[in-house]
C-alpha cells in the first residue's frame, strides 16, 4: 500500500513542474499576477466545493491554530508567483 503513496507524491511532483509551466505561459497572455490570481481563484472555487460537499474538519478553528501555521497560504502564493515569474525565463528542470 505504501508503494501507492510515493507514486501519487510522484505524480504530485510532475504535476508542480506542469503546472509552472502552464501558468508561466499563461502569465505571457494575461500577466505574471494575473496568471497567479487566477490559479489561486480557480483553486479556492473547486476546493471550496470539495469541502462543502466532503469535508469532515471544522474551518472555525482555523485562527486558533497557532498562528505560524497560517504561514502557509502566504508562502504557497510567494512561491507560485514566483514559479510563474522564473520558469518563462530559465525553464523547467528535472
Amino acid at each position: 500500500m505504501k508503494i501507492v503513496y510515493y507514486a501519487l507524491a510522484l505524480l504530485a511532483g510532475i504535476a508542480l513542474s506542469v503546472e509552472g509551466a502552464i501558468y508561466g505561459e499563461l502569465g505571457n497572455f494575461v500577466g505574471k499576477l494575473e496568471s497567479s490570481f487566477y490559479n489561486f481563484f480557480a483553486g479556492t472555487i473547486i476546493i471550496g466545493l470539495i469541502v462543502l460537499f466532503f469535508g469532515r474538519g471544522s474551518l472555525g478553528y482555523t485562527f486558533r491554530a497557532p498562528k505560524w501555521t497560517l504561514l502557509g497560504g502566504l508562502l504557497g502564493s510567494i512561491y507560485l508567483t514566483i514559479l510563474i515569474i522564473s520558469i518563462p525565463l530559465v525553464g523547467v528542470g528535472l
